[in-house]
């Protein structure tokens, strides 16, 4: 499939994207493009998918079926290399606390 005006400069493109955990479906049929200068905001209601979408953006999880790419990668073939440069571009806040009490800073 060739870009278009409309596509060529976006830097996430989601495309039937389906995920599912267990006997839940989180999505279904997912489409999405941001394009470059966009600001985009993610809403929803508790346990929509809103975590789970931003989790396969930085892949820390791959949904079961669709296309997603973000900055050019494709997500679902990134190489470890490709993810490892997506996540460093990328910045993350936990709405709580993303430490791990267990470890010490050198840890």
């Amino acid at each position: 499939m060739a870009d278009t005006p409309a596509t060529a400069d976006a830097v996430i493109q989601l495309h039937g994207v389906c995920t599912r955990f267990a006997a839940k479906q989180v999505h279904q049929d997912l489409n999405l493009e941001v394009h470059k200068g966009e600001i985009f905001a993610i809403v929803g209601g508790s346990g929509s998918g809103k975590s789970t979408l931003l989790r396969e953006m930085i892949l820390l999880h791959r949904p079961d079926a669709g296309r997603l790419q973000v900055l050019g990668v494709d997500l679902m073939t990134a190489t470890p290399a490709q993810a490892l440069d997506l996540r460093q571009r990328w910045g993350v806040m936990f709405q709580h606390g993303g430490l791990f009490a267990a470890l010490t800073v050198l840890e």
